[in-house]
Order: structure tokens, then C-alpha cells, then sequence
């Protein structure tokens, strides 16, 4: 395999971020960029050889290695559908599909978890009659 390119600590950050992510934007913000604009950083970042490299080289060793701490837990899962689910920069469609995806995942779709309204009795108290079983308000005999 190929040796990987020496990068800053934060174009490290940045790479590694990325790779998990798989958003510029996000991984530039991780990484602690000083820009502005965050969206544009990350895209300036992936256009950089050495950068572009770097992540090619990792994934290569991900996809070859049987290491099982680079494969994303399920800790690290749940905390990256809730990461995207309070990110307000992700659009809104993204967000609802981490929620629903961490819902499935937390079992909020399983049959168990269903109210079951068969177990519930509904009391009806009718306190608006008098003790004749004549309504006490707005009698229409008038």
C-alpha cells in the first residue's frame, strides 16, 4: 500500500473528519477552521492533492483492514444521527431521515412500543345534571 502524505494537524483533522462524515462542511467546522464560511473551506480542502490522497489511502485501509475500531459502533452511530438531527445547517429532509433512522434503531417502531388503547377504560362523568337527571344550565322549557 501506499505511504500516506504528511498533513497538517489540521488538514488531518479535516481528512479523517471527513472520512467518517462524509460532509466538507462539517468536517471543516470539526476540524476548527477559521473561515466564515465553512462550506466553502471544506469544498477548498477536498480539492487539495495531498488532502484528496490522504482519504483515498485511508479508505483503502478501512475497506482492507478487519480492525474493528474503524468500523463505526453502535455508540458512534446514535450520536452521529443525533449530531445531524440537531444540526440546523443539514437540511430538513436529512434531519427527519436521522430521526427516523435513530428511532428504528432505539426500537421506537416496534410493535411493543404501540399504545395499546384496549387496556385503557374512558370514564365519562356527566356532572352538568342536577340530582333530577335535568340539566342545570340552559333548560330549553322556558
Amino acid at each position: 500500500m501506499e505511504k500516506l502524505p504528511v498533513l497538517s494537524i489540521f488538514h488531518k483533522k479535516f481528512a479523517d473528519s471527513y472520512i467518517r462524515t462524509g460532509r466538507a462542511s462539517e468536517s471543516a467546522r470539526q476540524a476548527g477552521t477559521k473561515s466564515k464560511n465553512p462550506e466553502i473551506a471544506g469544498y477548498q480542502l477536498l480539492q487539495r492533492d495531498d488532502i484528496k490522497s490522504y482519504i483515498r489511502i485511508r479508505r483503502e485501509q478501512i475497506n482492507a483492514s478487519d480492525n474493528n475500531e474503524l468500523i463505526a459502533d453502535m455508540k458512534e452511530i446514535k450520536q452521529f444521527l443525533t449530531n445531524n438531527i440537531r444540526e440546523e445547517s443539514i437540511p430538513d429532509k436529512d434531519r427527519i431521515k436521522s430521526a427516523e433512522l435513530l428511532a428504528k434503531l432505539l426500537g421506537g417502531f416496534d410493535k411493543k412500543n404501540d399504545l395499546d388503547l384496549d387496556d385503557e377504560r374512558v370514564v365519562i362523568i356527566d356532572d352538568l345534571l342536577d340530582e333530577d337527571n335535568e340539566s342545570v344550565e340552559g333548560d330549553s322549557d322556558d
